[in-house]
C-alpha cells in the first residue's frame, strides 16, 4: 500500500513513519523492503540500519541477526521535497519451521 501524505506533515516535509511487531516464533531470517518520496532513513529498535536518496525503487535490508526477542520497532524517517510523497514498506520473516509472515505497510502503520 503506497501511503500519502498526512496530516501534521510538518513544514520540511519530513514523516516519521513506524510499525512494532513481535515475530511469532524463532527466526530463521528478516528483512526489511522499502521506498519514500524523495529520499529516507530506516531504523530498527532506534538503530540506523538504511539510507536511500530516490523513491524510484526499493532497497532491501537483511534484518535477521538485528531481530530482538518479543517486540520490535521499525521506523522510517522521510523527506518530499517537491508536490506529494509517498511511503510504502515491508517486513517479511521467515521462521525456522518453514512458515512465513508478512507485514505490508497500511493505515495501522504510525505516523
Amino acid at each position: 500500500m503506497w501511503i500519502g501524505t498526512q496530516t501534521g506533515e510538518s513544514a520540511d516535509h519530513i514523516r516519521y513513519i513506524r510499525k512494532s511487531f513481535s515475530p511469532a516464533k524463532p527466526v530463521k531470517r528478516a528483512f526489511v523492503r522499502g521506498t519514500a518520496d524523495n529520499l529516507y532513513w530506516v531504523y530498527l529498535n532506534g538503530e540506523q540500519i538504511g539510507y536511500h536518496w530516490s523513491w524510484f525503487d526499493h532497497e532491501l535490508w537483511d534484518i535477521t541477526g538485528k531481530l530482538r526477542q518479543g517486540r520490535n520497532a521499525l521506523a522510517f524517517k522521510a523527506r518530499n521535497v517537491d508536490g506529494p510523497g509517498g511511503f510504502f514498506a515491508q517486513i517479511g520473516i521467515e521462521y525456522q519451521d518453514g512458515t512465513r509472515a508478512l507485514i505490508a505497510s497500511d493505515r495501522t502503520w504510525k505516523f
